[in-house]
């Protein structure tokens, strides 16, 4: 349970006032707001897609990698390894309910307990800034709303348990900072927030320092060295099972898969700045660097450290991390930093009006980001809801109702979820040796045509345009599978079917014929010319 909040006056805090609004009830509109736009948010997707249904093919690969784990294959196929979520805990906490199809639902409620936490936290935090009245009362509403905790958390994946685990860290250190107090939330968080998300491992590293400058040095010892000791561990899962020791999602989505050279670090830095949120996060990170230099409040104690960490751990998400495809990747960051902020607040002292004035300016820069994605959140989340139940959906079907035989694909999810028959993802995600075929330096002209060929896979459905000279050269263009309207988060509105090899044309037509009378509206295929 969350300390009661305490409100700290001097006689030198005359900038603001002490708020009147009881902690508790600032944590209940933070947590009323976040969860009525989620279900607002929901509501509307539902309505577009004509049922439930995640934004993100990926939701799927999750649960798929739950069902391989119940059954004893850490992977997408049975018996054959391989690393295709880059989270090391969320696929085992799908685990129990996987052999049912009811599974599906759980990533919907553990990102909604998910939501209530990060809401909560950040109520409680709001409260502890003893803000007026009515500032509290605008904060605690419009904080989760802002920083798109909703949308996150209607994508179905792992980065809101994320962001509650890093807004946990950074509230618990700015509280152990007060009172010397080493909760044991605050630990759990830092050990067990890297095994969620990998990059989560730099503020976890940040804060174990921390703790251990404030003169815990073995508490600070000892949750930094579970931290880095987790990942181990997992990447040494990973090593035993014939993978990589960094899971193939993490290879596949970041911006240079081949390493981690000077080079390929400064081209990383570049490409996020060139984007909206990268320019905000740098600002952000600079502004917390910078804040304590501004205050002397914040220089204090060891107050300064919170900041620290924040501008260090923006500077390393900008420099490795990603930004984009539904603001999932960079929103803990955001949280975070703003969390930090509330952090100055509560820490405001004689230097008030100081303090206050540059977290303005914090929100500020967040809120050119805040429109953008709330705008983005409504258009990206409802559309790509309705794109994956007519495109991955319809695919899935047609493999597990008509077609009944190993596939190729590039988007695995759907088609590979409650489906034991042998799935070749191109991509890489689920088929470690088409990733290393991919990847390769030298690799071989059709290299595709040589994977289906391997695994016996007579039927590839895939995005044309992503393969390049990896296309098979006798694979024969059936018909292709096309969305009507916006695509959204999903990577194109038409899916090529193609007969890996010609003497399949007429196997697959058939298994077609069956198909396509049954698509629904929105979804439609046209077969290639000379096929009818």
């Amino acid at each position: 349970m969350l300390p009661r909040p305490r409100f700290p006056v001097t006689r030198n805090q005359t900038a603001l006032t002490v708020a009147q609004i009881r902690p508790e009830a600032c944590v209940a509109l933070s947590v009323a707001a976040g969860v009525v736009a989620f279900f607002l948010l929901e509501l509307a997707s539902w309505h577009l897609a004509g049922g439930f249904e995640y934004p993100l093919d990926d939701v799927y690969i999750h649960l798929r990698m739950a069902e391989g784990i119940a059954s004893g294959t850490y992977g997408i196929n049975p018996g054959e390894p391989s690393s295709a979520s880059s989270s090391a805990l969320w696929p085992l906490l799908l685990v129990p309910l996987a052999a049912v199809s009811e599974g599906r639902y759980l990533p919907f409620a553990l990102n909604l307990l998910s939501l209530i936490a990060v809401c909560a936290l950040w109520g409680w935090g709001v409260a502890r800034a003893a803000l007026p009245s009515a500032i509290t009362v605008i904060m605690a509403v419009a904080g989760p709303v802002a920083l798109n905790t909703y949308g996150v958390a209607a994508l179905g994946m792992e980065h809101m348990l994320q962001t509650a685990l890093v807004l946990a860290m950074v509230l618990g250190l700015g509280l152990f900072i007060e009172d010397g107090r080493l909760r044991w939330w605050l630990g759990a968080a830092i050990v067990l927030s890297p095994l969620v998300r990998f990059e989560d491992l730099a503020l976890a590293l940040l804060a174990s320092a921390a703790i251990a400058l404030r003169g815990r040095v073995a508490a600070g010892i000892l949750t930094g060295g579970l931290a880095i000791g987790g990942v181990g561990l997992f990447s040494a899962f990973l090593v035993s099972q014939g993978l990589d020791w960094l899971p193939a999602s993490v290879r596949v989505k970041t911006v240079v898969p081949a390493g981690l050279s000077i080079p390929e670090v400064l081209y990383v830095l570049i490409f996020n700045l060139l984007k909206p949120a990268g320019l905000c996060a740098l600002a952000l990170s600079l502004l917390m660097l910078v804040m304590p230099l501004t205050a002397p409040t914040l220089r204090r104690d060891g107050r300064w450290l919170p900041f620290v960490a924040a501008g260090l751990m923006g500077l390393a998400h900008l420099s490795f991390g990603r930004f984009g495809l539904g603001n999932r990747y960079e929103h803990y960051l955001f949280v975070a930093q703003a969390g930090t902020a509330l952090l100055a607040l509560r820490w405001r002292g004689t230097d008030g009006a100081r303090i206050v004035t540059t977290s303005c300016i914090a929100a500020l820069i967040l809120l050119p980001v805040a429109v953008v994605d709330f705008h983005k959140t409504w258009t990206d989340v409802r559309v790509s809801a309705r794109a994956v139940a007519l495109q991955q959906g319809q695919m899935a079907r047609f493999v597990h109702d008509d077609w009944q035989r190993p596939v190729a694909v590039n988007d695995l999810g759907y088609v590979s979820w409650r489906d034991t028959r042998y799935v070749l993802d191109l991509w890489g995600l689920g088929s470690p040796d088409a990733l290393r075929a991919r990847l390769a330096p030298d690799r071989t002209a059709f290299w595709a045509q040589d994977m289906t060929r391997a695994h016996g896979v007579d039927l590839a459905m895939i995005y044309r345009a992503w393969y390049g000279d990896g296309f098979g050269a006798d694979w024969v263009l059936v018909g292709t599978l096309t969305l009507a309207g916006d695509a959204g988060l999903v990577g194109g509105k038409e899916v090529s079917f193609y007969a890996t090899s010609p003497g399949k044309v007429s196997e697959i037509l058939a298994a077609l014929d069956r198909f396509t009378p049954t698509l629904p509206e929105g979804a439609s295929f046209d077969y290639a010319p000379g096929m009818r």
